[in-house]
């Protein structure tokens, strides 16, 4: 698969006009886009560097879960399984 974006977030910036390029569950190229690509699409692709997601549905639960506990700690506590 070949994804094209106008911006392409790599560890070194932003990459523009860029292709990332998967084979299977892996990301096997990033590039600059090159003639016989697909069109770019509006947006900017952030593989593999941020999980930049939330969940607002979570936050009326603030501090109930204490905080440190890192994630397989945080989820045990959250739905109450015993330590």
């Amino acid at each position: 698969m070949v994804y094209r974006a106008r911006t392409v977030w790599t560890p070194d910036g932003p990459l523009s006009d860029g292709v990332v390029e998967v084979g299977g569950r892996r990301i096997t190229a990033v590039r600059p886009a090159r003639a016989g690509d697909p069109p770019a699409r509006d947006g900017m692709i952030v593989a593999g560097l941020v999980n930049a997601h939330l969940h607002l549905e979570f936050s009326h639960l603030a501090r109930t879960v204490p905080s440190g506990l890192g994630f397989f700690g945080w989820v045990d506590a959250f739905f109450g399984v015993p330590s």
